[in-house]
């Protein structure tokens, strides 16, 4: 297995001459082990944490800080008066007889699951994990995926089909890998499953 030689420039992705490697390899539905685990690894620590600072962090401390100058100006304004009115927050946070709607807060989904959410929401296009024949099969396949990566820095779906004898369907070029981290090979029921990290949109 030839690991990414960062020594020389990558080749031309579009002129990639991919052979056939391996037969009998079958394409199945991703398990909801696989699409619960891919919702915590699709994306790096980093891009998750992003995630959730844009998505929600950043947000809910926005809508405090309104809340606060709203609070301010109105003390200005209003003072201790009893016909201040009440800011629409809360309003809406109070019942009958002065009560904090608690469960108004505890609906909302949390900032992991929202960051989670838009995560899982992503496409990986068509792509399907592949089960061969054998474990020999799988490790060629495996160890040709990471030649064509040492050569031309990106391996779309499409080229994981076709060294697999598999037609692929056109959206396959569109989707794929920079680096195979995290790339193994376990035995189930049907045979040995090669499973990838989730394609990214590479073109």
């Amino acid at each position: 297995m030839n690991l990414p030689d960062k020594s020389k420039g990558p080749a031309d992705p579009k002129n990639k001459n991919i052979t056939p490697v391996v037969k009998g390899a079958t394409p199945v539905k991703h398990s909801s082990l696989r699409q619960i685990r891919d919702s915590f690894i699709a994306e790096s620590p980093r891009s998750l944490v992003d995630t959730v600072l844009m998505n929600v962090v950043i947000p809910r401390l926005k809508a405090g800080v309104e809340e606060a100058l709203n609070s301010f100006l109105a003390g200005i304004l209003w003072g201790n008066s009893t016909n201040r009115p009440q800011s629409s927050l809360v309003s809406k946070a109070m019942q009958r007889g002065g009560v904090i709607n608690y469960s108004a807060y505890s609906s909302q989904p949390s900032g992991l699951a929202q960051a989670r959410a838009l995560n899982t929401t992503r496409s990986a296009g068509n792509y399907r994990d592949l089960v061969l024949p054998s474990q020999d099969m799988a490790e060629i396949l495996l160890a040709n995926m990471f030649d064509l990566l040492n050569e031309y820095r990106v391996v779309a779906v499409a080229d994981l089909y076709e060294l697999a004898e598999i037609t692929p369907q056109p959206s396959d070029n569109a989707y794929g890998w920079m680096n195979l981290d995290g790339a193994r090979i376990s035995k189930v029921r049907d045979g040995y499953l090669l499973e990838l990290p989730r394609p990214g949109l590479i073109s």
